[in-house]
């Protein structure tokens, strides 16, 4: 049963930050193409979702793997976003342009609240 949990962590958790990200830029469109908080607002919010719940469902090392899970995510996306372009770093502010790399600290944040979430049922 443990083994079935390791493995539908992660894919319960990228699927529901997929799906809450897809449905904040859904109900607001103009926020995900702001180069501001604004525009890390989805981000970072399905990756606190997505992070707690493969907290929640992981049998151990919950904060583990959200972090790792976040890693994988938000650092593979930012490679795309890096080695897709010639001159990536030319007159732009890193901060927003490289907004796949909020997903790391938003995974541990919900990892960490899943697992308060989890120990405090």
């Amino acid at each position: 049963m443990n083994r079935v949990r390791y493995i539908a962590s992660p894919v319960a958790g990228l699927a529901l930050t997929i799906l809450v990200w897809l449905l904040i830029i859904e109900l607001m469109p103009q926020t995900g193409s702001r180069m501001s908080l604004a525009g890390l607002s989805p981000t970072i919010i399905a990756g606190v979702a997505g992070g707690a719940l493969a907290a929640t469902i992981a049998p151990k090392h919950k904060i583990v793997i959200a972090t790792i899970l976040g890693v994988v995510l938000g650092g593979g996306l930012t490679a795309v976003i890096i080695f897709s372009e010639r001159f990536p770093l030319l007159n732009r502010n890193p901060v927003f342009w490289y907004w796949p790399a909020w997903f790391i600290p938003a995974f541990y944040f919900g990892g960490v609240v899943g697992k308060r979430l989890q120990n405090d049922a």
